[in-house]
């Protein structure tokens, strides 16, 4: 196997005549995952993948191709197919490589502190975690999920511009889910911690937080239908932000399937929403300083004060409309062509805390949980209907809980109606981008229920 620098040099010397323009893409991973079960191991898996992604521009068209191996054979064997792949792709949708000279040559490598935790010391903190969460509360019984899973993965990019760029990062996340069961009925709570360093979680936290909120949902039922006030917890708008994002796409956009088309400048939401893009962020998940193509990341406000200032772009379809990228154009793996998708996106906090937003609520609903997300969310017209559970909101408190409802509308009704937002920003466990909200109180929502 020869190293990267020595395969991209030979793909460049057998593409040279056959193709005009080449990007080559690596991408290793190195994860680890450990699963517990009645105090025991149930699942430890170790992974160190590797593989290049090889884009060239002939006189067809682009062509896509891949290899996970690096030797001469595979070299020669992805250029054939990216010559013959360009000959099926629209010959109008080109990308447009960045130069050399567009970046000052730094390298930066994020430190790996996944490296100073044993492995040892993980499978002891996990299934010391499970211990902790049943003993807290005697209804709850049984553990349903709990694994930590840790990655350190480096990106490098070469084109036949000159451009020569690398970069590495580390990350990990614990999540635990547990059921509680009293007499017949029987409720389910999880809490999660996404890490950079897993000597900073504390595991009493996240067991408490699970077994509270599976205790706390034991009974529950339907309230009536309606429109209700309600506070939508951070967690929730988390997964629904994410759920909406390919409606940040500009090329969706461009091909008529965002809600969002045409409504730059345009407001979609209250003054107290803002939603920023920030691959800078030193507690960001998915902090970097280039995109899979080579174009530098940018701080940048998506909605400001309510106000849709624009899309995010890949170098197609920047290109489209005689723009720049924006420095969204990534893959999800080698064997993927590139998308558009964020690096850390988060909605701007509030001042206040979340319980003092409650105490002024006379009556509502407080949404903890909803399911369906990825056939309840349409990114094309904005509607949502998501399964949904959570608490009322009687007199400024919590009253008894709610499960067994749907909640629906459309995200710009939605963003429009958030009368205020807390100060507790949470970042979910990273996808394509990291997401990071605090929970909103909003005006009206429409609920099914009995």
């Amino acid at each position: 196997m020869m190293d990267f620098n020595a395969f991209s040099s030979l793909v460049f010397a057998k593409g040279k005549y056959r193709l005009n323009e080449m990007e080559i893409f690596y991408s290793s991973r190195k994860t680890l995952k450990i699963e517990v079960f009645n105090q025991k191991v149930d699942n430890y898996v170790v992974s160190d993948t590797e593989g290049v992604a090889l884009r060239g521009v002939g006189s067809d068209g682009v062509g896509h191709s891949y290899t996970e191996r690096l030797d001469e054979e595979s070299a020669e064997m992805i250029v054939e197919e990216a010559c013959q792949n360009g000959k099926f792709t629209d010959s109008n949708e080109r990308p447009l490589f960045p130069k050399r000279y567009d970046y000052p040559g730094v390298v930066r490598k994020k430190p790996d502190e996944m490296k100073e935790f044993q492995t040892e010391e993980k499978i002891s903190m996990m299934l010391n975690l499970e211990n902790e969460a049943l003993k807290l509360d005697s209804r709850v019984g049984k553990i349903q999920m709990c694994i930590y899973e840790d990655s350190h993965t480096v990106r490098r990019l070469k084109n036949s511009k000159g451009l020569d760029l690398e970069e590495g990062s580390s990350m990990g996340y614990v999540y635990l889910s547990v059921v509680a069961k009293q007499d017949e009925d029987i409720s389910t709570g999880s809490s999660f911690r996404v890490f950079k360093n897993p000597k900073k979680i504390q595991i009493e936290k996240i067991a408490r937080e699970a077994v509270e909120e599976a205790v706390s949902f034991l009974y529950a039922r339907p309230v009536g239908s309606g429109n209700y006030g309600a506070v939508i917890r951070n967690r929730v708008f988390v997964d629904i932000l994410e759920g909406f994002i390919p409606a940040f796409s500009g090329l969706n956009a461009q091909r008529g399937l965002s809600f969002l088309m045409g409504k730059e400048g345009d407001l979609i939401g209250s003054p107290e929403i803002t939603i920023i893009e920030d691959p800078f962020m030193e507690e960001g998940h998915c902090s970097c300083d280039f995109d899979d193509e080579g174009y530098k990341t940018t701080k940048k406000i998506i909605v400001e004060e309510g106000r849709l200032n624009g899309l995010l772009y890949d170098s197609v379809s920047s290109g489209n409309i005689g723009s720049s990228s924006t420095g969204n154009g990534f893959r999800s793996s080698i064997k993927e062509t590139i998308g558009i998708r964020p690096t850390n996106l988060l909605v701007e906090k509030g001042t206040r805390e979340l319980n003092k937003i409650i105490e002024e609520m006379d009556s509502g609903i407080f949404i903890t949980e909803v399911a369906g997300l990825h056939s309840g969310l349409d990114s094309v017209s904005g509607d949502f209907s998501l399964q949904a559970q959570g608490f009322e909101i009687v007199e400024g408190t919590l009253g008894r809980p709610i499960k067994g409802i749907t909640i629906s509308g459309n995200l710009i009704q939605l963003l429009k109606g958030v009368e205020e937002v807390s100060d507790d920003i949470l970042f979910g466990i990273p996808g394509d981008g990291c997401f990071g909200a605090p929970s909103i109180k909003i005006n009206s929502i429409s609920v099914s229920g009995d």
